[in-house]
Formats: structure tokens, C-alpha cells, sequence
């Protein structure tokens, strides 16, 4: 992976906490017990991920969100709650509120194994309890 393929605080983004990963995985929202929206990730952090699809469901709108590592059969997957953080033309953006213990370990491998500054991304978590920020 490139370091273009990491959208960081080197590109301007000073406002975020934690590195972005761009990665191309199934993924999935539940807003209501009836909708459902499918769609593709461009890019995951430990704070959320951009979904590609069709819909656009409202800005602050609650869900709970997957992330399928290898499909949705696969018993590897990130599971979350969060709330529709940005709408864009070609997607969302989902900002993560809450995660599963077992899917932050998950989480956490995904961005660590997958950006080209792993060091950078765990020193990122250890400003964190979680995904949120120590108290200074």
C-alpha cells in the first residue's frame, strides 16, 4: 500500500484522530428494523468508515453498521453503532459511537495491517481509551 492510500493529517485533515485506511470491503447499515442499506467501503478508521451506495439516508440518523472482512458468511467482522456523520454524492459517512470488544480487536488489526505507519496508527490508540479521546 501506498502512503496516497492513507488519508491522514499529512493531507490537511488536522481535525481527525485517527488514520484513514483506504480499503474496499462489504459492509452493511441497519437504520430501521426494515432498512437496510448495502454497500462497499472506500476508506475505514477507528472512528468510522465511508460506505458507497445508492442511498442517502439523513445526516445524524442512527445505525448500526457491519464491516464483512470476507463476506457476509464469515465470522470476521467489525459490528458498531454510529450515526450518518456526512452524506456525499457517491456515499456516507459513518461515524463509529460505539463498538463491540471483539470488533475493536478486529478493528484495530485491519487498520494497523493495512497502513504503511503502524506505528503512527498505535500511537493514535494509545491516545485513546477506546475510540475516545483521554481526557487531557
Amino acid at each position: 500500500m501506498t502512503q496516497s492510500a492513507v488519508l491522514n493529517q499529512t493531507q490537511g485533515w488536522n481535525r481527525r484522530e485517527f488514520q484513514r485506511v483506504a480499503l474496499d470491503l462489504e459492509a452493511e447499515l441497519q437504520l430501521t428494523p426494515e432498512t437496510r442499506v448495502m454497500g462497499r467501503t472506500r476508506d475505514v478508521s477507528m472512528k468510522g468508515f465511508f460506505l458507497r451506495c445508492a442511498e442517502r439516508p439523513d445526516l445524524g440518523a442512527p445505525c448500526s453498521a457491519t464491516v464483512h472482512f470476507a463476506g457476509p458468511e464469515s465470522q470476521l467482522k467489525v459490528r458498531a453503532y454510529g450515526r450518518i456523520a456526512r452524506t456525499e454524492p457517491h456515499g456516507v459517512g459513518i461515524e463509529f459511537t460505539a463498538l463491540e470488544s471483539e470488533s475493536f480487536e478486529h478493528l484495530k488489526n485491519l487498520v494497523v495491517y493495512n497502513t504503511p505507519d503502524p506505528a503512527g496508527a498505535l500511537a493514535e490508540l494509545a491516545a485513546h481509551i477506546g475510540i475516545k479521546k483521554r481526557a487531557a
